[in-house]
C-alpha cells in the first residue's frame, strides 16, 4: 500500500487505474473483516495465551513458502535458460 500512495503521488501510476478495484474493495470491505473479528472474538483466550506463538509460527511459515518458492521459481528460470540455450545450439548445428 505504502508503494502504491507512493507511485500515486510521483504520477506514476495515474488515480484511473485503481479507483474501480478500490470502488470493488470498499463495496466489499465488510465481507474482508466480519469473519476475523468474528473469529478473534470467539478465541480470544487462545488468542490471549498462545499469541505470541501463532505470530511467530505465521512470520516464519510465511517466509519459509516466500523462501521455498522464489526457489523453485529460480531452478525452473534456470533449467528454461539452459534448454533454451541447447536448443538454440541444436539449430545452430542445422
Amino acid at each position: 500500500m505504502a508503494i502504491l500512495a507512493l507511485l500515486l503521488l510521483m504520477r506514476i501510476v495515474p488515480e484511473k487505474a485503481v479507483v474501480a478495484a478500490s470502488s470493488w474493495l470498499l463495496g466489499d470491505l465488510l465481507l474482508f473483516f466480519i469473519p476475523p473479528v468474528v473469529s478473534v472474538i470467539k478465541n480470544w483466550v487462545l488468542l490471549r495465551e498462545d499469541g505470541g506463538v501463532l505470530v511467530t509460527s505465521l512470520i516464519v511459515g510465511t517466509a519459509l513458502v516466500l523462501t521455498g518458492t522464489a526457489w523453485v521459481v529460480d531452478r525452473v528460470f534456470t533449467l528454461e535458460k539452459h534448454l533454451h540455450k541447447r536448443h538454440l545450439r541444436g539449430q545452430a548445428d542445422v
